[in-house]
């Protein structure tokens, strides 16, 4: 028999979200904080890409604001990009000023998700 390799958390969640299988992603990663576990920022990234991806955006925000209460900056691109591609634009807005009062800098891409979400409302 052959042994397999341990997983890291991050290729685990990276592989689960590659295949579409959010749910089961963001399941091992609430099973693993019940457990004491540290995740890194990249997974919390990974994991709302992830969410985004399949529309679970208040699971998202949900989810980023934990992150962020614990000082992690994931990208927050990937969540001004789920919050407009789903007509969530006072959500993307709300995100947007409150970068601005914790100096986080928008950038081009989030400009962008932003004006395109505008025009389709």
């Amino acid at each position: 028999m052959v042994a397999l390799p341990q997983l890291s958390p991050r290729t685990l969640i990276s592989g689960l979200c590659k295949v579409e299988r959010f749910g089961e992603a963001y399941s091992f990663v609430k099973e693993k904080l019940g457990k004491e576990w540290k995740p890194d920022m990249i997974m919390y990234s990974l994991l709302l890409d992830g969410l985004c991806r399949v529309k679970k955006i208040d699971v998202a925000l949900r989810t980023w604001h934990q992150v962020h209460e614990k000082c992690f900056e994931p990208d927050i691109t990937i969540l001004m990009h789920g919050l407009c591609s789903t007509g969530k634009i006072g959500d993307a807005l709300r995100l947007y000023s409150n970068m601005k009062l914790s100096c986080c800098v928008p950038n081009l891409v989030m400009h962008n998700a932003l004006v395109e979400g505008l025009c389709k409302a």
